[in-house]
């Protein structure tokens, strides 16, 4: 090897040294000022890989039926399909009510399960989800059950709110389903939803519009709508692949990598926020658009969250009447929010995974106060009404993961109120 040969690979080994002791510097700076927390940044991507991001509930459904040349999925049982009753369901709700009422038509008597039903809205159907066994546990635990086993059926459905609990519950009744108890965890929605809707144009009280508009205007929408709607899926689709490989490589075990990939997903949910808006521009310019309105109401910003309240509490009243009527408990939770002002203080990383729109916010500020009071009101009536509002007020550490979903902790606490709730109407 010649010196000048030497040289050169001198310099090229110092230089790759150099960029790697840079690497190795910046992931030490970026740990020490930034904190890293692999597990949290794993449960973070494994939500988005499944599809939990937060504009693709206003687009999924509807897309496949508006793109031209494209049908739904083979096999996608989470397709939302336009129903007449409750707004919206799912390929996959309809076939559990379909089992549900067979298993029910051939296991009548005194042996058969106590079966619980759980409504409202995403923080519902999660709660099933997770802290689902443990409830059926604490309650078939309690002697006067005397040893029958605990059913669970899980009704929670995504951006459901007051009247659609009630609907649904009516609408399965009418089926032949007959629960001993009728669980139903909301709130938020009510609030949140309603006040969102309100901004739009729509009715507070009609079903969250980024799930329902784009169903109930199938077939009357213009290029426009259906442009927005097509980027807004590809956008969605490459945040899931990219959270997967992520998650496949294990990036999340370095700070400076993991730092990168977190930023460009949340760049591309950005861009989601962007396209959601974009669609609703368009939406509102359809020939259509008149169907999503619904009746005159109250549009001033202040008064909305009193509107969506009564209609709450309405709801909740006649929810009431018709398990009471048809021999059916019924126990009614108001679900935790992260803003609600009267709830538990909020830690920075739940500030910062927890961030919502201008209209969510004076919804949930606003109307939680209100829904307090409304629930005084449905106590008093003779429902059995639960406050959970402050059930996470003394905890420490994080709890949600956006503005009102909780993680496993916070479920079983939650599980552990409503066991006790329930058998206290036995």
């Amino acid at each position: 090897m010649t010196p000048r040969t030497s040289r050169r690979w001198r310099r090229l080994a110092a230089g790759v040294l150099g960029l790697a002791l840079a690497i190795a510097l910046i992931e030490i700076g970026l740990r020490v000022v930034r904190g890293h927390d692999p597990a949290q940044l794993r449960a973070g991507w494994e939500r988005l890989a499944a599809g939990e991001q937060q504009y693709n509930p206003t687009f999924r459904g509807i897309l496949p039926a508006l793109a031209e040349g494209e049908l739904p999925a083979s096999g996608d049982n989470q397709l939302r399909l336009l129903h007449p009753f409750v707004g919206w369901e799912t390929a996959q709700g309809m076939d559990q009510v379909a089992d549900l009422v067979r298993a029910q038509s051939v296991s009548p008597g005194d042996a058969r399960p106590f079966r619980v039903m759980i409504t409202g809205g995403s923080v519902a159907a999660i709660f099933g989800r997770v802290a689902g066994p443990a409830l059926a546990e604490q309650i078939a635990a309690d002697p006067r059950l005397e040893g029958r086993t605990v059913e669970l059926w899980p009704f929670g459905r995504a951006a459901f709110k007051q009247p659609q609990q009630l609907m649904l519950v009516a609408w399965l009744m009418t089926l032949g389903l007959q629960p001993d108890v009728v669980l139903n965890l909301d709130g938020h929605n009510e609030v949140a939803s309603a006040t969102d809707n309100a901004v739009r144009g729509t009715h507070p009280a009609y079903p969250s519009i980024p799930y329902w508009g784009g169903l109930a205007l199938v077939g009357a929408l213009d290029r426009d709508v259906i442009r927005t709607a097509s980027r807004a899926l590809e956008v969605h689709e490459e945040v899931s692949r990219r959270a997967r490989s992520a998650l496949d490589r294990g990036l999340e075990r370095s700070a400076l990598v993991s730092w990168w990939t977190d930023r460009r997903l949340k760049a591309l949910n950005r861009e989601q926020g962007r396209l959601y808006e974009g669609f609703f521009a368009a939406l509102d310019r359809s020939a259509s658009s008149g169907v999503l309105k619904g009746p005159p109401f109250d549009t001033d910003p202040q008064r909305v969250p009193r509107q969506a309240v009564d209609v709450w509490e309405r709801s909740s009243g006649a929810l009431h009447a018709l398990c009471t009527a048809s021999g059916v408990r019924y126990v009614h939770a108001l679900q935790p929010a992260l803003h609600d002002p009267d709830g538990k203080v909020p830690t920075e990383a739940e500030l910062a995974t927890g961030k919502i729109s201008e209209a969510w916010m004076r919804g949930v500020t606003l109307g939680y106060p209100l829904l307090r009071e409304g629930g005084q009101r449905l106590s008093a009536a003779g429902v059995h009404f639960v406050d959970l509002t402050g059930v996470f007020r003394e905890l420490e550490g994080d709890i949600y993961y956006d503005s009102c979903h909780f993680g496993e902790r916070g479920n079983q606490i939650v599980a552990d109120r409503l066991a006790r709730a329930i058998l206290a109407t036995m």
